[in-house]
């Protein structure tokens, strides 16, 4: 993806290391491990900041109950854990069939800000995979750090939403290009809430440079059976992604 958007990063199967580790750490069987990790699958969404945290494991947590799947979440982003890791967790029991056999493998995804993704790529090969307890002088200064970059996610957070403050609107005048006011009012109609700021922003981005007028779009925006199309195909990318 483009530098400064949401990033989905690939799956990661848990290395059979840790999950000995794991099952020593638990006093489980390495078999019974296998069964009771929670994340044997994981995935990781980066976000650039706390409100798109929230979206996504909404989200992703209505579509994948939406599936029939069991999820739990588990969210440490207001107070972190020892170490100062700040994520929501979303915990999934994905149902296989191996031969005639059903398991349940754990899947988890996680989900944070760039800032505590760094935060965490930063300490994770010194830290992290090291198998002895961390000095406590040591945790202070892993939490002490954290702190400090979920401040600056609150600051950024905090633009954001200025940035976002809904934009007036204004019908599109005839033959007139996109303006903000126009793509504004068209947002509202059609969602029936105002449109914020950095949305208006980026649709003008997005359509600088091209002949689309404001009248023209608004007159597709009118267009029910147009709009039943675009939201059928919607749907059906959308079922092509989770399937």
């Amino acid at each position: 993806m483009e530098s400064g958007e949401d990033q989905v990063e690939s799956h990661r199967l848990k290395p059979l290391t840790s999950i000995h580790r794991k099952a020593i750490a638990k006093n489980w069987p390495l078999t019974e491990a296998l069964n009771k990790a929670v994340d044997l699958v994981g995935y990781r969404v980066v976000c650039n900041n706390l409100q798109d945290i929230d979206r996504a494991a909404e989200v992703l947590l209505a579509t994948l109950k939406e599936k029939g799947l069991s999820v739990t979440k588990r969210d440490s982003i207001k107070k972190g854990t020892n170490t100062g890791y700040r994520a929501i967790h979303l915990r999934i029991a994905f149902p296989i069939t191996i031969a005639d056999e059903c398991r349940v493998v754990g899947c988890e995804i996680q989900i944070r800000s760039l800032l505590q993704h760094t935060w965490s790529e930063l300490l994770r090969i010194d830290l992290y995979t090291k198998e002895e307890d961390l000095a406590p002088s040591l945790l202070r200064s892993m939490e002490r750090l954290s702190q400090l970059l979920h401040v600056a996610d609150q600051l950024a957070n905090d633009i954001r939403e200025e940035i976002a403050r809904p934009r007036e609107g204004e019908p599109p005048v005839e033959g007139a290009p996109l303006t903000g006011p126009s793509i504004a009012f068209l947002y509202e109609r059609a969602f029936g809430e105002p449109a914020p700021g950095y949305l208006v922003q980026s649709t003008l981005r997005e359509f600088s440079g091209t002949p689309v007028r404001a009248d023209g779009l608004d007159a597709v925006l009118k267009d029910q059976k147009f709009l039943e199309k675009l939201s059928a195909r919607y749907e059906d990318l959308r079922l092509e992604t989770w399937n």
